[in-house]
């Protein structure tokens, strides 16, 4: 399910948007999971893949995407707690900046750039890094992971802010 992102802040966020967001990105993966769940116990088990963004990790200037993702965190770990009785392993993905996004298109060449620079690999991730990350998750090689939180986002979330303070480091010294 594609996230929903508007770059409000909190004082600039209506109601109406706040719920908005919180619907599709936190209440479509609470309802997905509602009525997909027996069915999946009912097959013998499986797994669970909710797909939240680093949102969910650190900050972002967005208010009610970033709730909704870190709800997203919380609501997996509930379901492991109630769904491992089922056989049912539940992971989170949190996605960085990855190419050939609408969301990512939509920033322009100076989001772009700034992107490439806060991420340690220096690159966008691509759709098909986070599909074969989903279908491990999803296979037997991964079948005594479930809880866990898997930052797929070229260090950006392990080094941000280290590389920041190391960018900013090396302009002062110039």
């Amino acid at each position: 399910m594609p996230g929903r992102l508007r770059a409000q802040g909190i004082v600039d966020t209506t109601v109406e948007a706040w719920n908005r967001t919180l619907a599709v990105n936190l209440t479509g993966a609470m309802l997905g999971m509602k009525h997909c769940a027996p069915a999946i116990r009912d097959s013998g088990g499986g797994s669970i893949i909710n797909i939240s963004s680093t949102a969910g990790l650190t900050a972002h200037d967005d208010a009610a995407y970033t709730a909704s993702k870190w709800g997203l965190r919380g609501l997996t770990k509930t379901a492991v707690l109630q769904f491992s009785p089922w056989n049912i392993r539940v992971n989170s993905i949190h996605p960085g900046q990855i190419a050939d996004t609408g969301f990512f298109q939509s920033g322009g060449e100076a989001f772009a750039h700034a992107a490439r620079a806060a991420i340690p690999l220096h690159r966008q991730g691509t759709p098909m890094e986070c599909a074969e990350l989903v279908l491990f998750l999803a296979s037997e090689e991964a079948s005594f992971i479930s809880g866990a939180e898997i930052a797929i986002d070229g260090g950006y979330i392990a080094a941000g802010l280290a590389t920041l303070r190391n960018r900013v480091r090396e302009e002062y010294k110039k």
